[in-house]
């Protein structure tokens, strides 16, 4: 038996919202875009039925390491707290972390207890900010 680790709220606060539940199996992946897109029986789909979003515009990624998201290559982007992603490099997330497709928004409402309460960044990830070492 699968346990819930995490949800993701697509349009928060609008009455168009609705949440996709995420169980703790060793990685799932969230396709975004115009087209459903599934590759395991695990995966889900966040289908956005406008036209400047691409068929296949975004992945997020569950795994052991916590939440991600990935633009895959789309035409109008993909951004993360005010910053444009680079296609193809993935952006680590956290709780509360709200990332914009076109005028869509799409919001990490809650991820593992394990990974929220993590206070170092991720190994070799650009996208955290480095810790300093503390003052001897």
């Amino acid at each position: 038996m699968s346990k819930h680790v995490g949800s993701i709220v697509v349009l928060p606060g609008s009455a168009d919202s609705y949440t996709v539940d995420v169980d703790d199996v060793d990685q799932i992946h969230v396709h975004i875009g115009r087209i459903e897109k599934l590759e395991s029986p695990f995966d889900r789909s966040i289908v956005l039925a406008y036209p400047d979003v691409s068929q296949k515009h975004a992945c997020i990624t569950c795994d052991k390491m916590g939440w991600s998201v990935q633009d895959l290559g789309s035409t109008n982007g993909t951004w993360v707290r005010g910053d444009r992603l680079d296609p193809g490099t993935p952006c680590r997330l956290n709780a509360g972390d709200r990332i914009r497709i076109v005028n869509y928004e799409i919001l990490i409402a809650s991820c593992p207890k394990w990974l929220e309460d993590r206070k170092k960044p991720f190994p070799n990830d650009p996208t955290m900010p480095a810790i300093p070492p503390p003052e001897l």
